[in-house]
């Protein structure tokens, strides 16, 4: 006989089943994608300085 969800552990998986087929990965148009790009230059020159500095742990580079 199947637990009731309530008596179910917390984190444990609860088998479902759906009449419906899984769906499609979402397929994003470049529009979509390019959305915010206006933005990277200033961002990158932004961070550009952060790179310059001494490693302080056991970064490759």
């Amino acid at each position: 006989m199947a637990k009731r969800v309530e008596d179910r552990n917390i984190g444990e998986a609860v088998p479902t089943r759906s009449g419906e087929p899984a769906a499609k990965p979402r397929r994003f148009t470049l529009a979509e994608l390019l959305v915010g790009a206006e933005h990277l230059p200033k961002l990158h020159a932004a961070l550009k300085g952060a790179l310059d500095g001494p490693s302080i742990g056991a970064e490759l580079g």
